[in-house]
């Protein structure tokens, strides 16, 4: 029990790190990108994996592991870098990195082998760059023409 206590903590502490691109993840959702809307959808289909691979949980137990510290660096500076030089996406990846890392921390790899779909899911959260998001929705809007033009 305090190993829960402990992950929670943990999780909560790197969240309030990085409160500030979590903060921007949530404006850019909730109405200032409308591009972005589906990232208010992410936590809930993350929940619904969690519950339905929620048996598992007690074959997990607490390992603690030295990698979840490294993730939890490794996100922490992915974020600076991505404030320091205006990169959206690295900044909003390292909050997210450093939240699952401080989980990975108490839990070790055996949760992330366990609910990996959860953790790739919670990934979405990441708003999609217009330099990404353009030339996709372009060719999707060929290939959507193409295959009506072929039906109709």
């Amino acid at each position: 029990m305090l190993s829960l206590a402990i992950m929670i903590l943990m999780a909560c502490l790197a969240a309030w790190t990085c409160r500030p691109a979590l903060i921007d993840i949530w404006n850019r959702a909730s109405g200032g990108d409308i591009e972005s809307g589906y990232i208010l959808f992410v936590p809930f289909v993350a929940l619904y994996l969690f519950w339905l691979r929620k048996d598992r949980i007690r074959s997990i137990g607490f390992a603690p592991s030295l990698l979840g510290p490294l993730i939890v660096a490794a996100g922490l500076a992915l974020s600076w870098f991505g404030y320091a030089r205006d990169y959206l996406v690295f900044w909003h990846l390292g909050a997210l990195l450093s939240i699952m890392g401080s989980i990975i921390t108490m839990t070790g790899l055996e949760a992330t082998r366990q609910f990996g779909c959860v953790f790739v899911v919670l990934l979405f959260l990441v708003p999609v760059p217009k330099i990404v998001a353009a030339p996709l929705t372009s060719m999707m809007q060929q290939v959507s023409t193409l295959i009506t033009f072929q039906v109709l």
